[in-house]
């Protein structure tokens, strides 16, 4: 939760307008109580479109792509949401080692096509420059960070 709520408090300083995943969350049947749609990151794009995307706090395997459940789930956010909302992309945020990345692809839901992407924000490793003092390589650290986040943050706005 602590990650997704760092994503969050990425686009909001930028000036995006992103939506609470408690406010009035979408509601599917169960054939008891019906189920909450929670999706980590809802953003405003445009008139009556958004940006859906489900942050994972989990290593992200380029060799199998993302889990099986968690692409299931995705689907399922994207399904009902379209019914209410033009949703411009949607996909996973993951964090990474060393540099951003972007992996775009594409879905097809309800005879839309949708851009499919795993964001990737890059976590510097530090840990490999030993020729520095412990308080240089934190300041490296905070450097390199604050610039992924900035570039991640200017990719998630395109």
């Amino acid at each position: 939760i602590l990650f997704e709520y760092f994503i969050k408090k990425l686009f909001i300083r930028d000036g995006q307008e992103v939506f609470s995943k408690f406010g009035e969350a979408l509601k599917v049947p169960t054939g008891a109580i019906p189920r909450q749609l929670q999706p980590d990151i809802l953003v405003h794009r445009e008139k009556n479109t958004i940006a859906l995307f489900d942050v994972k706090y989990k290593h992200f395997s380029k060799r199998d792509g993302v889990k099986r459940e968690d692409v299931f789930q995705l689907h399922t956010y994207v399904g009902q949401y379209s019914n209410h909302y033009k949703i411009d992309k949607c996909g996973f945020i993951f964090p990474t080692h060393g540099k951003n990345e972007v992996i775009t692809q594409e879905i097809k839901v309800m005879g839309q096509t949708i851009p499919f992407q795993i964001l990737l924000i890059g976590v510097p490793d530090i840990d490999r420059v030993k020729e520095v003092s412990k308080e240089k390589r934190s300041e490296i650290f905070a450097q390199k960070f604050k610039s992924n986040c900035e570039e991640f943050v200017k990719q998630f706005a395109k």
